[in-house]
Order: C-alpha cells, then structure tokens, then sequence
C-alpha cells in the first residue's frame, strides 16, 4: 500500500516537471493597423479651404483637422479673419484630441493677432479653458511689455526749471519748464500745488509757448498772507495714457517758502489793451483823412490861381471852386482838432495800459 503511494508521488513529480520544462507558447501579435491617409486639401480658393476645414471641425473630425490646418495656414492668400479661423478650428481640434499644451501655441498666435479675439458663445469648456489660459498669460505678458516700454519713454524725458525755494507773498509764484521730449509724447505739464497743512492739491495747467516752454503762475491772491507759509508743490507731464515724468509726489512734495506779504493796492484799474489800440487806430486814421484833406485843398487852391492869373473864366465857375475850396479848408481844419485829441488821448492812455501783461 505505501509502495502504491509512493509511486503515485512519484509519477506526479515527474509529469510537473516535465511541463515546466515544456516550451511556453507566444500569443499572436495584435495586426498593424493601417495608416489612416492625411486628408487632402481640394479647395481651390482660401474661403474654400477654410470651409472645407469647418465641415471637418463639425462633423467631429479634429484629428483631420489637425493636419488640414497647417495646409490651410500654409497658403498666402488667407485673409486676416480667415487665419484667425483657421487657428480657432485648429487651436480646439488639438485642445480634444491631444494634449492641451498642443493647442496653446493655434490659439497664442490668434490671440497675437487679434488681442480682443473672444470664443464663439457655443465653445466647449474644455476648449474654452484652454483658450483662457493662453488669454490670461497673453494678457499678462502685453502689460509687462507695455511697462517696460513705458518705463524706456520716461526714462528718456527731462524737466528742467524748477522755481526758486522762496517766494514774496501777495506776488505771483511763476512756474517755467522745459521738457526733453524726443519722442514728442507730452501733452499736458500740470503743477498741483496747496498750502501745508491743506488736505486737499489744487492744479495748475501750464500753457505752451510757441518755443517750446511750458509756463504758468499761481496768482498773488493765493500766495497773500501776514505770516507767510510753505507752499507745497508738485509737477507732473502726462500724454493720453497718463503720467510720465514726475517732479516731486503728493505724499513728498517740494516745498517753496513764501514770505509775508500782500496784493499791491493799485491806484487805477488798467485800462485793456483793445482799448488803448483801438484809440491808436482811430488816431492814425484820422491823420490819413487830414493828409487827403490837405491836399485836395491844396489842389483846389493851386487850381483857382492859375484860372485867375489866365484871366477870362467864368464868375459862376470861380464862385463855385471858391465854395468847394473852402469846404476842403473847413474839412481839413476839423480833422487837424480831431487828430489832436485822437493823440492826446492816446498819449494819456498810453501809461494806463499793461502793454506787455503777462
């Protein structure tokens, strides 16, 4: 019985062993798939060709859209619009089928065309998320480049004038730049100006002078006071995009002593300059209407001596010229009084005037 048994082991061990030792057997190699072809592009015309690639897109071809759109991006006669569409279709083909960083670089390159380029309203998240990241980054890096350049402009500006540290009170505080402006961006120099201890800055816009300074002034009525007082200031150019070049901030001014003071009492108002041209226009005119009179009776009179001395004229005739000579006389002689008083009153006016007020 145990013989039995030993045997029945032994045949056991023996047929284990023969089939571990038995050759495995490899499993078939799955078939090759065939190559898909690429799909070809037959349009003859870009709007053709962009066509053709939004039939793909709808019909949820991407991976024919793919390559399609580099053929269709490869062409020169795409319009602007038609490129930024054939960047979208190919930009979302990839955002499906591939991986998402693929599709950044279609949609980077529309977003560079057209910075303000927005999805249409139907696009799928996916997609969208993907064209909002680039959006994002896009937008991020156009401010740091608009920074940078902003801050190569400034730095190629200079202000120079600064007014002088002190001040008499009751008396204009007068303000003259002059900016370096190479670029010839500055449109506006404003100088914001209060006294110390106001909340609040009051601005001065300066006005540009025909060679190239910018001038203004702070009136004397603002600039009175018994005691005097600090006048904190300060200047700012500006273009249409905002500040440039600055001189001095609000929250560090640069501060101009006033000294004590108050208004000149004047004695008289000026009298406006229109005024006083007007009266020197009226006093030239009234001396060429002197002259003409002159010398039309001048000419009368030359004229009656010779008919006189020639003798045989007719009384009617002489008579007349008489008349008509004296009616030059009294003409001239109203002008020459008129003409006094047009210079006199010029004259008086002349001291009166602010001829050169600024």
């Amino acid at each position: 019985m145990r013989r039995l048994r030993r045997l029945a082991l032994l045949s056991a061990l023996l047929v284990g062993a023969a089939a571990g030792a038995a050759p495995k057997k490899t499993p078939p190699p799955p078939p090759t798939p065939k190559p898909v072809p690429a799909p070809v592009l037959v349009a003859r015309t870009a709007a053709e060709a962009v066509a053709q690639l939004d039939s793909l897109y709808k019909t949820l071809e991407y991976a024919a859209v793919i390559p399609l759109a580099e053929q269709v991006l490869a062409r020169s006669d795409l319009s602007s619009d038609q490129r930024l569409e054939a960047y979208r279709l190919q930009g979302s083909a990839r955002a499906i089928v591939e991986d998402p960083v693929d599709a950044e670089r279609p949609f980077r390159l529309l977003l560079r065309a057209r910075p303000d380029y927005e999805m249409p309203g139907d696009t799928p998240p996916k997609i969208l998320a993907v064209f909002r990241k680039v959006q994002s980054e896009e937008k991020a890096l156009a401010s740091q480049l608009k920074g940078v350049e902003r801050s190569r402009l400034i730095a190629g500006l200079r202000l120079t004038g600064e007014p002088p540290s002190e001040a008499q009170g009751g008396r204009p505080v007068r303000f003259a730049y002059r900016v370096r402006d190479t670029a010839g961006v500055v449109e506006a120099v404003k100088v914001q100006y209060r006294r110390v201890g106001q909340r609040s800055f009051s601005s001065l816009a300066l006005e540009r002078s025909d060679d190239g300074e910018w001038r203004g002034f702070i009136p004397g009525e603002f600039t009175a006071d018994e005691k005097g007082f600090g006048l904190e200031y300060f200047t700012e150019t500006s273009d249409r995009e905002g500040l440039l070049l600055v001189s001095g901030t609000e929250k560090q001014p640069l501060v101009i002593t006033v000294l004590p003071g108050q208004v000149p009492v004047q004695a008289f108002k000026p009298v406006p300059r229109a005024v006083f041209f007007t009266s020197l226009a009226l006093t030239g005119a009234i001396g060429v209407a002197t002259g003409v009179m002159g010398f039309l009776y001048n000419q009368e009179q030359a004229s009656f001596d010779r008919r006189v001395a020639m003798g045989g004229e007719n009384g009617a005739m002489l008579a007349l010229q008489i008349e008509r000579g004296q009616s030059y006389a009294v003409a001239t002689n109203v002008l020459l009084v008129s003409s006094a008083i047009a210079i006199a009153a010029t004259l008086i006016l002349l001291p009166l005037t602010r001829l050169f007020e600024a």
